[in-house]
């Protein structure tokens, strides 16, 4: 089954952050960078602004997109990741809820032929406690990521 994880949280979150976290977890644990601008935003440490990464791991095309505060972009992102790079798991952010229709929600939603996944983001209100928050969410979607990966490793013959 082709999956979407969607990180959700209100804006100023830590979602982009915690991607960043994410992205350099899949590095470390031997996804494949195929495409993407994740490593040169880090080759800057720079972990400010949406970026977007395409990961290989046994076979299986792994996308991950932190842009999710605006309907038309999570749209065009998760169109690209699936129409021109046929990614079978998505990782991407959204809002915590819609408040205009359609919103960023909507936009995951609307994508057929994928399971999704919300998992929320709380906000830290402590800023001595930004990293440690954000650290713990990348632990968890990539803990969530490998089980799924585990558990359904047939996905690279879809």
């Amino acid at each position: 089954m082709k999956k979407i994880f969607a990180l959700q949280g209100k804006a100023n979150s830590g979602k982009t952050a915690t991607f960043y976290l994410l992205g350099q977890f899949m590095q470390n644990f031997g996804y494949i960078i195929l495409e993407g601008n994740l490593l040169e935003r880090l080759a800057r440490h720079s972990r400010r602004g949406d970026f977007w990464q395409i990961f290989e791991k046994d076979g299986i095309l792994i996308g991950v997109v932190s842009a999710g505060d605006l309907y038309k972009i999570v749209k065009q992102q998760l169109n690209s990741l699936i129409q021109n790079h046929h990614c079978v798991i998505i990782l991407c952010t959204c809002r915590s809820y819609d408040k205009k229709t359609p919103g960023t929600v909507a936009a995951i939603n609307e994508v057929s032929g994928y399971e999704k996944e919300f998992i929320r983001k709380e906000w830290e209100p402590d800023p001595s406690k930004f990293d440690a928050s954000n650290q713990g969410c990348a632990e968890v979607l990539f803990n969530m990521l490998e089980s799924y990966l585990n558990f359904n490793g047939h996905l690279g013959n879809e």
